[in-house]
């Protein structure tokens, strides 16, 4: 898999350490609607999985609880920096079946298949998410899954709802 990152940074929300905490916090709300997303999907013990968009490391260690040891799980991210915080997250957790790519899922070559392909909120951020899906499923192993989580903004609603200004 090739390493290097040849486009510019695009990431709208910043790389700065508050950011990267605020994913971790995100990821606290967001992991068991997420868990269940991919255990839906069909997502279980052994499969290899490539994870979108990695940022802190928080879908890659969600996904390498589910699964397990004899699983696999290579992130790839476009930020270096914030990509010492999930290795530094990685380690800590004793996991050693979590690697990390910096790249450009855009634009970056990819080597072999994955059982599945998934992310959480990256889709948003790529300039042609149709154009990116397209070129991953070449990655993807005949019958494999397919996941990401994102948000659609059209349909966004308060909870509770919050009532209209007179």
């Amino acid at each position: 898999m090739n390493e290097k990152n040849t486009s510019a940074d695009t990431y709208t929300m910043g790389r700065r350490q508050e950011e990267t905490r605020r994913l971790q916090l995100q990821a606290q709300v967001l992991n068991p609607l997420t868990r269940r997303l991919f255990e839906q999907a069909g997502i279980m013990a052994g499969m290899k999985v490539l994870d979108v968009g990695s940022g802190a490391g928080d879908v890659a260690l969600l996904l390498a609880d589910m699964i397990g040891p004899s699983g696999t799980v290579v992130g790839v991210e476009s930020n270096p920096t914030i990509l010492d915080t999930a290795r530094a997250r990685v380690d800590a957790a004793g996991l050693s079946n979590v690697t990390f790519l910096v790249g450009d899922i855009e634009s970056m070559q990819l080597d072999g298949e994955f059982d599945a392909i998934v992310g959480r909120f990256v889709l948003m951020h790529l300039r042609s998410p149709a154009v990116v899906l397209h070129k991953l499923a070449h990655h993807l192993r005949p019958g494999g899954i397919m996941a990401f989580q994102e948000s659609d903004l059209a349909r966004l609603e308060t909870l509770p709802a919050h009532p209209p200004a007179n």
